[in-house]
């Protein structure tokens, strides 16, 4: 896959593959967990639980073993959430299933009678999300370190209750706060300007918290 194919694609299932079973699991879990949060409302508030969940071993607050309790004993309606022999699936097969899912199930939250089409708008927003979190996998974006300590350290605290909060509308300001720090990367401000989807896991926001 070229990066002009990779902008372009509207297969989630072959930007995984481009991605590898060695990318990230840390945001391959997060893709998860936006993939659980939206099918919500068809499924009921378990999946909000297990959105939770997910975040929270993503980013070491819980662990595998949490999340196959979860699983195992108290949502035993979210076994599909398992591979095939029993197993907790790895974070790039849970990745495939959620697309599966939501290839499936989504559409049914507008109350749509499925169709090709809301099944392609479906798979295209899986698209946009991947690369909110894992932007151009082509080329690395960098950030000058020292630009995140001055304005005493406003920048890191904005990113940090962005994330916490998913208060993704304020992502411009964010970027706002970087270019009068001296920030001129395009392609970081235009996508923390851009009109989305952001959700937590976003690269941009990863990149300004050191988080991978």
């Amino acid at each position: 896959m070229t990066e002009a194919e990779w902008l372009a694609c509207t297969d989630p299932i072959r930007m995984l593959d481009h991605l590898g079973a060695h990318c990230s699991r840390r945001k391959l879990r997060l893709f998860v967990a936006a993939g659980a949060r939206s099918l919500a409302s068809v499924l009921g508030n378990d999946q909000e639980l297990l959105a939770d969940l997910h975040e929270q071993v993503a980013d070491g607050q819980a662990t595998r073993d949490d999340l196959e309790w979860v699983l195992l004993g108290g949502m035993r309606g979210l076994w599909l959430h398992r591979a095939p022999d029993g197993n907790l699936p790895s974070e790039w097969q849970s990745a495939r299933m959620v697309v599966r899912e939501r290839y499936k199930l989504s559409p049914l939250q507008k109350n749509e009678v499925v169709t090709d089409e809301s099944r392609a708008a479906e798979y295209s927003e899986m698209c946009r999300q991947l690369r909110c979190i894992f932007g151009i996998p082509f080329h690395s974006v960098y950030l000058d370190p020292i630009s995140l300590t001055r304005n005493d350290l406003t920048i890191a605290s904005m990113a940090e209750s962005i994330y916490a909060e998913r208060s993704f509308d304020r992502l411009p300001f964010l970027a706002d706060a970087l270019e009068d720090a001296g920030c001129t990367d395009a392609e970081l401000l235009s996508h923390l300007r851009g009109p989305g989807p952001h959700v937590r896991g976003c690269w941009a926001v990863d990149l300004v918290l050191g988080k991978s």
